[in-house]
């Protein structure tokens, strides 16, 4: 990947080659050399300037004490002091003086300058960056490696909230598709894939392990897939713990609580049983029903 801006050429090499990290680094380089010695040039430039005003300024404070002192001695004499030119110094060292200070303030001048070239070449290194990113964004994209990261991928079951005011009214569904620049999906719905829906993470719960391990939910979600860390022994769900499932036959997830735990911990594959709230039988007992794991949540 290659953009030229500005007279300069910057490259990123493919992210299966090199991390981000590395990439940016490739990039940000030559442009931290730069800043970095123009900084210690204004450093110097300010330090010498600093110097060479203190030194004018002690000259002058010097003269002007002499001239107090002279003023003030003749005063008891019959010579007193009738112009202050009789106890100052030449015209010449006025001028030599007055030269320095024009030299001091050419320094903070060429510091400044070079201030404002150091500021117009970040911005432009900042550019180019914000261009090689939304390049990269769109290359991790379309390979499906952004979602590599940590977001469900397309064709990945989820569990979807589509009330944002019941924090109970979970169904299934299948990623469409993930934005990253607005951190939102589009799933469709599992009953009628005709429906997309565009929702924000929080709003959204990864179930499906493909092969990299169940991606977490947002932490404002409340809940997650209860094989997030499966092979964690202690993360497996116990007896009596409360949970959301999928009833049997339905894609909707109800409150349940789990009456017989899975035998193995991780198996994506694998079952529990859950007893869900108000399915009293009959005889008004609640059954014991088998729910896969992927469709068993916890709440958070």
């Amino acid at each position: 990947m290659t953009s030229t801006r500005s007279g300069e050429t910057f490259s990123l090499r493919s992210a299966a080659e090199a991390t981000v990290v590395e990439d940016m680094l490739d990039v940000i380089a030559p442009c931290a050399g730069g800043v970095k010695r123009n900084l210690d040039l204004i450093r110097a430039l300010g330090a010498r300037a600093t110097a060479d005003l203190e030194a004018v300024e002690k000259e002058e404070a010097q003269v002007e004490k002499k001239a107090a002192e002279e003023i003030e001695k003749r005063k008891t004499t019959d010579k007193p002091v009738k112009k202050l030119s009789e106890v100052l110094p030449p015209a010449e060292e006025f001028a030599a003086r007055a030269e320095k200070r024009r030299r001091c303030d050419g320094l903070v001048e060429e510091a400044v300058a070079i201030a404002r070239q150091t500021e117009v070449a970040v911005a432009r290194h900042i550019d180019a960056i914000n261009g090689e990113l939304a390049n990269l964004s769109e290359q991790l994209h379309a390979s499906g490696e952004f979602e590599a990261a940590g977001a469900a991928r397309p064709g990945d079951e989820v569990a979807i909230r589509l009330d944002d005011y019941d924090k109970d009214a979970w169904v299934l569904g299948r990623v469409v598709r993930f934005r990253a620049d607005a951190a939102t999906y589009e799933v469709a719905d599992a009953d009628d894939d005709s429906q997309i829906h565009e929702l924000g993470e929080q709003r959204v719960i990864p179930l499906t392990d493909g092969g990299r391990g169940v991606p977490a939910a947002h932490v404002l979600a409340g809940a997650q897939s209860c094989l997030v860390n499966a092979q964690d022994e202690a993360s497996r769900l116990q007896k009596g713990e409360e949970v959301f499932a999928v009833y049997p036959d339905t894609t909707s997830f109800y409150h349940a609580i789990v009456s017989i735990p899975a035998r193995r911990s991780g198996a994506q594959g694998g079952s529990c049983h859950c007893q869900f709230h108000d399915d009293q039988d009959e005889t008004g007992l609640n059954p014991d029903r088998p729910v896969p794991l992927k469709y068993v949540m916890r709440i958070t």
